[in-house]
């Protein structure tokens, strides 16, 4: 991986509609990871449809590109649970392992995927579907199935960035024992802000980290 991470996204849809709309999401994927630090390694767009062997073998082709370019990738589309919604098989299928823990979290198996969300009257729960989404590794790459909602990319992609960044810097031999430290530390920090401390104090903590 070079100083700076790179990602991939693989559009997909059973028609041209859905496509479309998955086309409409990786904009705001590209929009969070570049903020998040990551540069744009390229996308693909693939029409799926289950028992179509040449559209199957084209997407396959297409996800293992971006894996052999990117350190990480986004599939948007075909992820919920009709019939033509294969994306989730091919990419336990392609993966040499399942990443259950961003797998549990893009189903909607885990908390993440039930996010808390503020307005300035009240807080709302929104809740999203279950769906079939999984997340592998290929090599050095980790693989997302991200669902076709703008809304959940929005909320829940921030959630799960400073894990997917963990997860990347392990995969591409940096040494991740050394992050988990940081982002201790960073925590401990973040928390004497919420008791009040003074920013000479907290100015102090940065100073102060050490990684052993």
């Amino acid at each position: 991986m070079t100083d700076m991470p790179v990602f991939g996204i693989l559009c997909c849809g059973k028609d041209i509609e859905e496509l479309a709309q998955s086309v409409k999401c990786c904009s705001h994927i590209t929009n969070i990871m570049k903020n998040g630090g990551y540069a744009l390694g390229g996308y693909h767009t693939a029409l799926v449809k289950k028992g179509d062997e040449a559209l199957t073998k084209l997407c396959c082709d297409k996800l293992y590109h971006l894996c052999r370019n990117c350190d990480a990738v986004f599939t948007v589309g075909a992820d919920g649970f009709s019939p033509d919604d294969i994306i989730p098989d091919i990419t336990l299928k392609i993966c040499e392992s399942e990443a259950v823990f961003f797998s549990q979290n893009l189903c909607g198996s885990a908390n993440i995927g039930n996010y808390d969300r503020s307005n300035k009257a009240k807080k709302e729960k929104a809740v999203f579907l279950p769906s079939k989404s999984r997340a592998g590794v290929v090599s050095d790459s980790l693989v997302m199935n991200i669902r076709n909602d703008v809304d959940f990319i929005t909320n829940a992609l921030n959630l799960l960035l400073p894990s997917i960044t963990f997860a990347v810097e392990g995969l591409c031999g940096k040494n991740a024992e050394n992050s988990k430290k940081i982002n201790e530390s960073l925590t401990a920090i973040c928390t004497l802000a919420g008791k009040g401390k003074t920013d000479k104090i907290l100015f102090d903590g940065v100073q102060k980290m050490e990684i052993k």
